[in-house]
């Protein structure tokens, strides 16, 4: 989790800097959208080696949430797989019953239907932005892991 966290942490803050970007479309292309904390780091024989891992974990969740917060586009994450909550396995619709997520795709559409919708989110932005059409050079980013 740790390496992934400091590149999306570096992510965010490179795309703060690119004004023509407003709407930015992460998905996974893989099983694992996230993983979670890899406690195994923790475990050592040595209670320093157990702190130092500690520490890293927790810096890089500070500095990721951090940049989160201060990021300025608006993100839409789009996951392919189960979610888990509490050591329970959720289906996308018991997540969106949970408002956990707000639209649910077929398996067999979901990139087509992720893309399109945030090309729709990023036409609604540029029309509230007050943006003529034709002056209008919004991008949409997407990026996979």
């Amino acid at each position: 989790m740790v390496p992934s966290l400091r590149e999306l942490s570096m992510l965010l803050r490179k795309l703060k800097m690119e004004t023509s970007i407003h709407v930015v479309l992460i998905t996974s292309s893989g099983s694992d959208f996230c993983n979670g904390i890899d406690f195994t780091s923790l475990i050592h024989d040595n209670m320093a080696q157990r702190l130092e891992s500690a520490v890293t974990i927790v810096s890089n969740l500070q500095e990721f949430i951090t940049e989160l917060a201060n990021c300025d586009k608006i993100l839409i994450g789009g996951l392919d797989n189960l979610l888990f909550c509490e050591n329970r396995r959720l289906t996308a619709t018991q997540a969106k019953d949970y408002g956990l997520i707000q639209e649910v795709f077929l398996p067999d559409n979901i990139e087509k239907e992720v893309v399109l919708r945030t090309c729709k989110i990023t036409a609604e932005f540029t029309q509230l932005a007050g943006r003529q059409e034709n002056e209008s050079h919004s991008t949409v980013t997407f990026l996979t892991s």
